[in-house]
């Protein structure tokens, strides 16, 4: 490897360590939690914990900054920031929706489709056309409903 590579190689892992930094600086010094960021995100706080040890984009690393920003000043005020950073693609996401409100965890749903949990993992990770997610709500409300 020559000089000008290892340089290159040098400062691309300072300038991943930097980024990583400057999220983490800003939970520190505002004394914001990866939970309390996970809350307002709607995301697992492990996500959030996994967002500080990676590179991410600048438009990413600037609207999380901003959340926790707002955080310590108000939560509420966290809300509006998040839009742009909440509105990726999620696959099946009623499905999602429904599992969460009617507090259906991924095995429970499996079992009711009378498939194996590993199988529904699989299925979730493409877009279900939208009878499928349909009919999948509609099992999740039944089985609400009947306990």
């Amino acid at each position: 490897m020559g000089r000008r590579a290892y340089t290159v190689q040098i400062g691309e892992e300072m300038a991943k360590r930097i980024n990583n930094k400057a999220l983490r600086m800003e939970m520190a010094k505002t004394g914001v939690t990866f939970k309390e960021i996970a809350d307002v995100v709607g995301v697992h706080q492990i996500t959030v914990m996994n967002w500080t040890k990676k590179e991410l984009p600048q438009d990413k690393l600037d609207s999380l900054i901003a959340v926790v920003r707002a955080i310590s000043e108000d939560k509420t005020v966290a809300k509006p920031v998040l839009q742009k950073l909440s509105q990726k693609k999620t696959n099946n996401r009623i499905v999602r929706e429904a599992m969460a409100e009617y507090n259906i965890c991924q095995w429970q749903l499996a079992d009711m489709l009378g498939i194996r949990e590993e199988t529904l993992s699989r299925m979730m990770r493409y877009e279900l056309d939208i009878e499928e997610q349909e009919e999948i709500v509609r099992l999740i409300k039944e089985k609400h409903n009947n306990e």
